[in-house]
């Protein structure tokens, strides 16, 4: 008995050993795609450098999703220790559209068919993984107990590609976007997916990075780090939007377009005058 147990073990460690980390991706895309409900809970710190001048920010998000019907609740906390603040927001997301309440504004806020074209892309898990595919020479494999562990890591220019796959991942359409993104450069890039050996379940991520752009002469760094759960698999009851907040929130739209207008420089200008004013 004790004979047949260990074979099966070892069986197991076998087939476990023959496993690549493309096998462990594309069986772990496929339970995700599964999935019809989840909860997730982030923690995104960011510092950004812009002329010498610093701002820090810390995140910490919980939402709750279900993919069929697509629909999430979330509840982000921002902390800015510079100015020894925390606002809070509060979303909702379901076909009757996307809807925040935003700090600073009084009631609540229904988005555009834009900002519902992103939330989009950003609920379903496995977009992550696919995310991952473009990678396979970077792409490596390890284990921890009970999990897989998937790492990129390297601060080579074909990591550049990374960013026209988050493209992807926001459909790719919404106006200005795309000439935001080709503004940036990224460096100094690690993404940790664990994952479990048994489900083939996403159970949790990290990611660091560094984003640099570019904007009328003015140079702009951006330093990220995200981590990140994943758990209550099919558990989550349906996304219900009160009908209180559908009655009184009010139309929102921002177009992204706008971002390419912003002239630094001009802005410093203003500031300066104000200031000796």
């Amino acid at each position: 008995m004790e004979e047949t147990e260990e074979q099966n073990e070892g069986q197991n460690e076998e087939q476990n050993e023959e496993l690549t980390a493309e096998d462990v991706l594309a069986r772990s895309t496929e339970a995700m795609s599964e999935v019809e409900s989840f909860t997730t809970e982030m923690e995104l710190h960011q510092v950004i450098n812009l002329d010498d001048e610093e701002m820090e920010t810390h995140s910490s998000i919980k939402m709750d999703a279900t993919l069929n019907p697509l629909a999430f609740y979330q509840v982000m906390d921002t902390n800015v220790p510079e100015a020894n603040q925390t606002v809070s927001t509060e979303s909702y997301y379901t076909e009757e559209g996307m809807f925040m309440q935003a700090p600073g504004y009084e009631g609540w806020i229904k988005y555009s068919d834009d900002f519902q074209e992103l939330a989009n892309a950003q609920v379903a898990p496995e977009e992550q993984l696919e995310m991952l595919k473009a990678f396979g020479d970077e792409l490596s494999l390890d284990e921890d107990g009970d999990h897989y562990v998937l790492t990129i890591s390297g601060s080579d220019q074909n990591l550049q590609s990374l960013i026209d796959s988050i493209m992807g991942m926001t459909g790719g359409t919404m106006e200005g976007m795309e000439e935001l993104f080709q503004m940036m450069s990224l460096s100094d890039v690690e993404y940790t997916v664990n994952i479990d050996k048994e489900t083939f379940l996403q159970q949790s991520m990290s990611m660091k990075m560094t984003m640099t752009m570019e904007m009328e002469g003015e140079s702009m760094s951006i330093q990220q780090t995200s981590t990140g759960t994943f758990s209550n698999f099919n558990e989550v009851d349906p996304i219900e939007i009160p009908a209180e907040v559908v009655e009184s929130a009010e139309e929102f739209d921002f177009d992204l377009s706008e971002i390419e207008e912003i002239d630094l420089p001009e802005l410093e200008e203003e500031e300066a005058e104000d200031d000796a004013a």
